[in-house]
């Protein structure tokens, strides 16, 4: 399985690999005939935060269907925040004064 696999996962033909969201063109990447390394898009700068539905688009590439897999990954800068969440949290130094680098005690529920 693993030789064929290897064999079999080159890309066959140059073409072009382009990235949707709804009608809008976020990326786009050609690759070439025998090209063993995957195509990459990095798209957190194009995309703003909310519900996404993205397309792929084909051109080229030759007859035999591309090798393909799929890795997503997501990050956001701030955790979600849910407005009916049941947490709160309240901290309470113990003092009213802190030289800079001493260290001070808290309180927090």
């Amino acid at each position: 399985m693993s030789a064929y696999s290897e064999a079999h996962r080159v890309l066959p033909a140059d073409g072009t690999l382009a990235v949707f969201a709804g009608g809008r063109k976020l990326a786009e990447q050609k690759f070439a005939a025998g090209q063993h390394e995957p195509v990459d898009f990095e798209l957190w700068s194009l995309l703003p935060p909310g519900e996404h539905e993205l397309r792929l688009e084909l051109t080229g590439g030759g007859e035999q269907p591309l090798p393909w897999a799929c890795d997503l990954a997501y990050h956001g800068e701030l955790p979600a925040d849910d407005p009916d969440g049941a947490i709160a949290i309240a901290t309470r130094l113990f003092a009213q004064k802190v030289e800079e680098g001493r260290t001070v005690g808290s309180r927090s529920r």
